[in-house]
């Protein structure tokens, strides 16, 4: 078998993390793989080879705050190279990968990190109002061992006045890292943040123009939009198995990351999410990609193409919710 489709894996290794945020969208109760498990679900994944791999993001939770997973991610690289690592961490990581006296320049190669603008995030969604400090201040440490830095932005409130985007662009800009970009979130309903969900008129087009307006001339590289924006900002589609595909703690893989954590499903029904495509303990990750579930998952998305995003439209009482056109975001009032 031969899988055809270079693949993005976005790998949620860990559940652990130094926060505890009522924002968090892959917060579940599943079970975390040993060490061991975690070695058998690299090696699933590598069976899709390394020319199939553009790149494995090691994200959570906060794989820097497990030292079985930082142990993980060397593999990775020491197989994939740097180049195609990346690691989603957070302030609170960093110090403990430092504590640990790791060489943070050869495991962050690529990292993400959040900056969100507490003045306009409510402080009970992440209740440890250190989140943001501390992410700056790691950035400020650590910034010439970062070779390709991604800030990722949460665009939770659209009523932001200029002056405030005018003030974040400024800071990112001023990151000493030779390559800065950033990634404006639509922060996804599920996981705790399913139960915070956005007010109906929930228009962030002004915010990711006027963002992109002040990132030019500065050095910002590049600016991108979210894949749950990008549908309705640049009318490009869904783009869920067929350029990347989510792993999470339990070695779950899903059509989309985001959908393994939709509403209605724990580790005891797992297999009944729609995004749902098999477990890498049992199978490798080229084997599930050429299962009866992934290709017929794959034949309906090519029979409803869409630029929605598939987790707005997920209802837990309709199977073909993510097929259908619901997304509030394509219907708010303009």
């Amino acid at each position: 078998m031969v899988y055809m489709y270079p693949l993005k894996i976005i790998w949620n290794i860990t559940n652990k993390c130094g926060y505890d945020c009522e924002i968090c969208a892959t917060y579940s109760d599943r079970s975390e793989l040993d060490f061991e498990a975690k070695k058998h679900v690299l090696s699933s994944i590598l069976s899709l080879g390394i020319q199939n791999i553009t790149e494995v993001d090691f994200a959570g939770g906060d794989p820097l705050f497990v030292e079985d997973s930082i142990q993980i991610i060397h593999s990775a690289i020491s197989i994939l190279g740097k180049e195609k690592i990346s690691v989603t961490t957070t302030g609170k990581g960093i110090s403990n990968a430092i504590k640990m006296g790791e060489n943070l320049s050869h495991l962050l190669y690529n990292c993400e990190i959040t900056i969100d603008d507490l003045g306009h995030i409510p402080k009970y969604l992440r209740k440890d109002a250190s989140y943001v400090e501390s992410n700056r201040n790691a950035l400020k440490y650590i910034d010439k061992s970062i070779e390709n830095l991604t800030i990722n932005v949460p665009i939770l409130h659209t009523e932001v006045d200029d002056a405030s985007i005018q003030r974040l662009v400024d800071e990112i800009a001023g990151i000493d890292v030779s390559n800065t970009s950033v990634n404006l979130i639509r922060l996804m309903n599920v996981g705790r943040m399913d139960s915070h969900r956005y007010p109906i008129l929930y228009s962030p087009e002004h915010f990711v123009k006027t963002f992109i307006e002040y990132a030019k001339n500065t050095r910002i590289n590049s600016v991108h939009i979210h894949c749950a924006l990008r549908g309705k900002m640049e009318g490009s589609r869904c783009n869920m198995l067929s350029d990347k595909v989510g792993i999470d703690c339990s070695g779950n893989v899903f059509a989309c990351a985001w959908g393994g954590y939709v509403d209605g499903y724990d580790k005891y029904n797992i297999s009944k999410n729609p995004f749902y495509i098999g477990n890498l303990l049992e199978k490798s990750l080229l084997e599930l990609l050429s299962d009866k579930r992934a290709i017929e998952l794959k034949q309906l998305i090519g029979k409803n193409p869409t630029n929605h995003c598939r987790i707005y439209c997920f209802d837990n009482e309709d199977a073909t919710s993510i097929f259908k056109d619901t997304d509030p975001l394509f219907n708010c009032i303009e």
